[in-house]
């Protein structure tokens, strides 16, 4: 892909590229598309809609997120580095600590970083929720995000642990805060946040789309329990997204 296709790509999307990040974003689908065949890292066949679809639309929720400089964000399970890497490239005066439990992929994004200079980044293998139990880890964030856990029961009990009072949680999501039913709202209470509601994520720079949460107070030490549990639970509640966000 050219640097000027991505460019205008980026700019329907409301996204402002220079040179320099437009370039790493190329090679970062580059080194995704390169390595997919031996750690499995997307389904996407071509090096383009890697681009498109994975880094762009990474960054595209959180083009214009209001939070200070400096702020440490965490990335649960981040696979190859979505949306991790892409946001690192947008926003180099933040810093990124990528969780995921296999070693395969933590060795890629690794590399990659490390090929693209990335110095706010770090990479942390291993389970998020024994992970999370640690003080180096547990409530140490500003901001915690994931794209790679597709249910929101579950994204919530593994995202808010890692993020102190105060600090902004945002998955990627077809739903959003209108969107979740009392089951979900109610255990993202008990884990010490509040969903935002719809028409104040413009607030926090947050464009339209995703759930985004706030944390209002310290998690309780038994959360996040082990995932089986996790997953169990978040089996039992069905989630549609209302007709005006399909």
């Amino acid at each position: 892909m050219e640097h000027t296709t991505l460019t205008a790509l980026a700019g329907d999307r409301g996204l402002s590229l220079d040179i320099g990040n437009a370039d790493k974003l190329i090679r970062y689908g580059t080194m995704i598309h390169a390595s997919n065949s031996l750690f499995n890292l997307t389904g996407m066949k071509s090096p383009e809609d890697i681009i498109t679809t994975l880094l762009l639309e990474s960054i595209t929720p959180l083009c214009d997120i209001n939070v200070p400089r400096g702020t440490s964000v965490a990335d649960i399970g981040t696979g190859s580095g979505i949306p991790g890497i892409p946001l690192a490239i947008m926003f180099s005066g933040l810093y990124f600590t990528l969780f995921d439990s296999n070693g395969k992929k933590c060795r890629f994004i690794n590399e990659a970083a490390q090929s693209l200079g990335l110095g706010n980044v770090t990479v942390v293998e291993g389970r998020a929720e024994e992970l999370l139990q640690k003080p180096e880890y547990r409530e140490r964030f500003g901001l915690s995000v994931s794209r790679a856990l597709a249910h929101p029961y579950a994204a919530a009990e593994l995202c808010i642990p890692a993020v102190r009072p105060g600090g902004l949680i945002y998955i990627y999501s077809h739903l959003t805060t209108l969107d979740l039913p009392v089951e979900i709202t109610g255990h993202i209470q008990e884990l010490g946040a509040s969903p935002v509601p719809f028409d104040s994520y413009f607030s926090y720079g947050i464009n339209p789309g995703g759930i985004l949460m706030k944390k209002t107070t310290a998690t309780p030490s038994r959360f996040p329990r082990r995932f089986a549990a996790i997953k169990r639970d978040a089996g039992k509640i069905i989630v549609e997204a209302s007709p005006a966000e399909v």
